[in-house]
């Protein structure tokens, strides 16, 4: 057997580890105040620019499905994937 002396917290419930401490203890504390976040409706300007920003990545992205689109149907034509395919003689 080892000698209590030389560990003399052996006897005690946590075996001499500490407890763990709460999360909320360990992460930084931010200002006693913070500054409410603002709900206020965009202005004018901005409301225009966020839709003409909106209606020009539709618009982008309209052109692009249908050139994709387009691409997709020609080279199906062109393997000659369109079609009932041929059916071998029995």
């Amino acid at each position: 057997m080892t000698d209590p002396s030389l560990f003399p917290d052996a006897d005690d419930a946590t075996h001499g580890s500490r407890p763990p401490t709460p999360l909320a203890d360990r992460l930084p504390k931010g200002p006693e105040n913070p500054e409410q976040p603002s709900t206020e409706a965009p202005s004018p300007g901005m409301k225009r620019d966020l839709q003409r920003a909106f209606l020009i990545l539709l618009g982008t992205g309209l052109i692009i499905g249908a050139l994709t689109a387009t691409g997709v149907v020609w080279v199906m034509h062109h393997f000659n994937l369109i079609g009932v395919p041929e059916q071998p003689a029995p």
